[in-house]
């Protein structure tokens, strides 16, 4: 039988790919390549010399065309990995990013060195988006109560997808607010952020598959990019139990100001910054100051 074998198809998607000025072409043809046909990538391997079929090699051609037209790869692929665990993803959440895991890390290194392994702890997890922080901490975090907050519906539908999916929804309570929940009597021991952090004028500048792409009021942090962290700082002091922690993503320039913002509330102590793998500053965490019997243990 004659026609183009899965090994033709990988090399024409990367050469393609490669003429996009797609930096990953191999990387992300083997991908796209076994996503239509539905494959892993072991298999394709394994099956380099099967012949396609016209339909498989259409399901093919329209997921590198899409990839070519400037489609972010993992809203190709419909999910993206995070902490070693699959997160649904498409236009209306932020594709997660590696760095991101820097602010997981070193909430999970507070909370077991600060906690019990029998008290309930609760977390507040705001802009939520595909849920990865929330449903990551609950994996990893047995006795974790999560509220997790999103100003965007669809983007909350995507999250309990998540959740669904690594069997934590019974632990996280999905509420669509902005920013914080409506109830002001519920305190936490951590608040958890990825705010937006990007200026407003540096938008037009992004590449073309986050700017076209990506939900800009995920991205967009105002003119100077610290609106959110202005609204996160002033208001989580009254929502944390004493000795609360909060922690946030950060921008790689910006922990000077938001360590500014945190001195001049005046109820955190001196914040903390975390550096991710390139060496960047990428969190920032701070203790609510200690005044009362529910402090965390």
């Amino acid at each position: 039988m004659n026609g183009p074998r899965i090994r033709d198809a990988l090399q024409s998607a990367t050469q393609r790919l490669n003429k996009a000025n797609i930096s990953s072409a191999r990387l992300e043809a083997s991908a796209l390549v076994a996503e239509g046909l539905n494959l892993s990538r072991t298999e394709l391997i394994l099956r380099a010399e099967e012949v396609l079929t016209p339909e498989q090699e259409e399901r093919i051609d329209h997921l590198i065309q899409r990839r070519e037209a400037g489609e972010p790869f993992f809203y190709i692929l419909g999910k993206r990995e995070f902490w070693s665990l699959d997160f649904k993803v498409d236009p209306n959440v932020l594709s997660p990013r590696p760095e991101t895991e820097i602010l997981l890390e070193q909430f999970l290194r507070i909370v077991r060195s600060k906690t019990n392994g029998n008290e309930a702890i609760r977390l507040l997890d705001i802009g939520t988006g595909s849920g990865c922080i929330a449903i990551c901490s609950a994996v990893e975090i047995a006795n974790l109560l999560v509220t997790a907050v999103d100003i965007s519906a669809e983007a909350l539908c995507i999250a309990q997808e998540n959740a669904n999916r690594h069997k934590v929804v019974d632990r996280i309570c999905f509420t669509q607010a902005d920013l914080f929940p409506p109830d002001e009597e519920e305190l936490f021991h951590f608040i958890l952020s990825n705010p937006p952090y990007i200026e407003s004028g540096d938008i037009s500048g992004l590449p073309a598959d986050i700017r076209d792409y990506e939900p800009h009021g995920a991205l967009d942090g105002g003119l100077d990019g610290l609106d959110f962290y202005r609204k996160i700082i002033s208001k989580a002091e009254s929502r944390l139990l004493a000795g609360g922690v909060l922690m946030m993503e950060i921008g790689e320039t910006q922990a000077e100001a938001i360590g500014s913002l945190a001195n001049k509330q005046g109820g955190y102590e001196l914040p903390k910054i975390f550096k991710d793998f390139s060496g960047k500053d990428r969190v920032i965490s701070m203790h609510k100051r200690s005044s009362g019997s529910d402090k965390l243990s």
